[in-house]
């Protein structure tokens, strides 16, 4: 949980007509929607004999939009003791946390805040206090698991007021601590799974979490007709799942459904085993591509959906300029905007297998948009397309487009249209690719790695937004800066280094 997550904080307040009063933590999982546990809410109490009220705690005091805001209670579990709240969020913060359909792992690291020992509804005396420490998973039908606490208080009684707080993993929200001491006392925290929360639809729908089951028949329907009609890639698979039939439409039935519901992991690993089958960089052209294929249809299915949404709202919210993915290498930004467009993931073929992946769609194109070379000369295009966004420069932008969209652009010039005129050709193009083809370019910005360096405002970006909005995406990859991260990310897909095409190999 970096600073920025943190600055989203909430701070809940409850307050019953008996006198009774409560203070804990939330966090905003989707526009207009805040996470928290349902204990504080007093749900002993009729909703019109409280009231509830909320507000972004870590806002400057002299901020206007840190008033207390009133909200209500659109979902809520008992067995979870978790619940959704609905209210206006402030103007200007779009920002909300990554809900994880992921169960927790054992050892792996959380962090968070909390407003422990809160207890007061003043302006100003109220804060947030950080924890951390190691998960430790839980049977996957049990509601609550632990989570240890490193710096742990001397008392449980100090925790007061934490309820509610958001579990990070890896930038990603897989719980909502509800309770602390028992035989530990203050070494730990009891916390409520965010998947088993994802498991029903009224949760899914209070979020508009219901694109994934779409996107999963879409793909498993694309991949079951694929597999029936490639009878090498079918076999291929079934010996590497061990799952075979004589039956080619049951068998596609039974390969497509094991490939959807593995982790991601295993559905990388499952596909390279099948493309070594065929011969690995030897296999035949048209049995590469088909490996491809079916690699792009599962990837934006089997990653994690929590991501993938919060992207997708984030694409839809009219004040999104540009969208921080949480992702550090290129290879992962690719199968998340896949899954935002719901289309199969896209890769360039490689022109260096020791580099990784990078989206179809990606913009630049090199070297084939009129840039010269890759590497170096690379890296120096697209700090200068930074330079010239900061400096307020669209039209290199325009021109860019031009070069990666209009073919017949120097023909155009040749029948002496101006520039500008065959830049209007740009977004008709664009909107007619992303309809009919699903094909939606994207920009990522090279920023600073720390928000304190980066400038506050992008001159030439949210006109470039509002000019190709429906058509093109500008996303940032929030975790390029994390090397914990980045080393996980190349982990997971470093065997697409092998499976995917190179530019210059010769297949037999």
């Amino acid at each position: 949980m970096d600073a920025k997550e943190k600055n989203l904080l909430i701070e809940i307040h409850v307050k019953a007509a008996d006198g009774r009063e409560r203070n804990f933590t939330g966090y905003p999982v989707a526009p207009g929607c805040i996470l928290t546990a349902r204990h504080g809410l007093l749900p002993d109490v009729m909703p019109e004999a409280k009231t509830i009220e909320v507000r972004w705690h870590e806002l400057d005091d002299r901020d206007e939009r840190r008033r207390w805001r009133p909200a209500t209670v659109i979902w809520q579990n008992d067995p979870l003791d978790a619940a959704l709240l609905q209210c206006d969020f402030p103007k200007g913060l779009t920002g909300f946390g990554w809900p994880s359909d992921q169960p927790p792992r054992d050892m792996t690291c959380w962090a968070s805040a909390g407003f422990a020992w809160a207890g007061n509804r003043s302006e100003t005396k109220s804060g947030s206090f950080d924890f951390h420490g190691d998960v430790y998973s839980a049977a996957s039908i049990k509601p609550r698991f632990d989570i240890g606490v490193k710096d742990e208080a001397l008392e449980v009684a100090y925790w007061e007021g934490s309820s509610g707080m958001p579990i990070f993993v890896e930038r990603r929200i897989i719980g909502v601590a509800v309770s602390t001491g028992g035989a530990v006392g203050a070494k730990r925290f009891k916390a409520s799974p965010v998947c088993l929360m994802l498991l029903d639809p009224a949760f899914r729908d209070a979020i508009s979490y219901d694109a994934r089951e779409k996107r999963r028949d879409e793909a498993r329907a694309a991949l079951v007709a694929f597999l029936v009609a490639s009878g090498p890639v079918r076999t291929a698979l079934g010996e590497a799942l061990k799952v075979g039939t004589r039956d080619p439409k049951i068998w596609a039935d039974a390969l497509a459904d094991k490939l959807l519901e593995a982790g991601i992991d295993e559905a990388i690993q499952a596909v390279y085993r099948a493309w070594d089958r065929l011969g690995g960089q030897r296999c035949r052209v048209e049995d590469c591509a088909a490996i491809c294929e079916v690699m792009g249809l599962i990837l934006p299915v089997v990653y994690d959906e929590g991501v993938i949404d919060g992207a997708r709202k984030r694409c839809s919210m009219s004040e999104t300029i540009f969208l921080e993915l949480p992702a550090g290498i290129e290879t992962v930004a690719e199968v998340i905007m896949a899954g935002v467009h719901g289309r199969p993931a896209c890769f360039k073929p490689l022109r260096d297998r020791n580099k990784f992946p990078v989206g179809k769609y990606v913009l630049p194109e090199p070297p084939d948009s009129g840039f010269d070379s890759e590497s170096a000369c690379q890296r120096d295009i697209q700090a200068d397309l930074y330079n010239k966004l900061v400096a307020g420069d669209e039209s290199f932008f325009d021109d860019l487009l031009v070069k990666t969209v209009i073919v017949d652009a120097q023909k155009h010039r040749d029948n002496r249209l101006s520039n500008d005129d065959i830049i209007l050709m740009v977004a008709p193009e664009l909107i007619r690719r992303a309809r009919f083809r699903k094909e939606r370019y994207y920009f990522i910005l090279k920023l600073p790695n720390t928000y304190d360096a980066r400038p506050p405002k992008l001159v030439a970006l949210e006109n470039l937004k509002s000019r190709y909005r429906q058509m093109l995406d500008f996303i940032i990859l929030g975790q390029a800066g994390d090397v914990n991260i980045i080393l996980q990310e190349q982990e997971c897909f470093w065997l697409l280094k092998e499976i995917l095409p190179g530019t210059t190999e010769n297949k037999s």
